[in-house]
């Protein structure tokens, strides 16, 4: 009995945690839109006066490390279409020598 009494106690503390991990997503997704407008109005911005509890070096170290994550798929991306173009590029050149001999 007591480990099932454990095993649910795990299944709740899991699902609350889950629930925070999400809230707290949503709220940083909604204060980097806030935050992304008012520097583009050349307004200040104070996350804690309109009810966040998330700090500006918060906010900014979310949005870089969106970019890094950008950026990464950005050069995995690059680095695929190379290799796929090397070996266009290798077809062809094979194909352009298959008729000719080569001396």
């Amino acid at each position: 009995m007591a480990t099932l009494a454990k095993s649910l106690i795990l299944r709740q503390l899991k699902a609350l945690q889950d629930e925070r991990r999400q809230r707290e997503h949503h709220e940083i997704q909604e204060a980097v839109k806030i935050y992304r407008a008012h520097r583009i109005a050349g307004e200040p911005f104070d996350p804690q006066a309109i009810g966040f509890v998330l700090s500006i070096p918060q906010i900014e170290l979310y949005i870089h490390r969106q970019h890094l994550a950008d950026a990464q798929f950005i050069a995995e991306e690059a680095a695929r279409n190379r290799r796929k173009a090397h070996k266009g590029f290798v077809a062809r050149k094979i194909g352009r020598t298959k008729g000719k001999q080569v001396a």
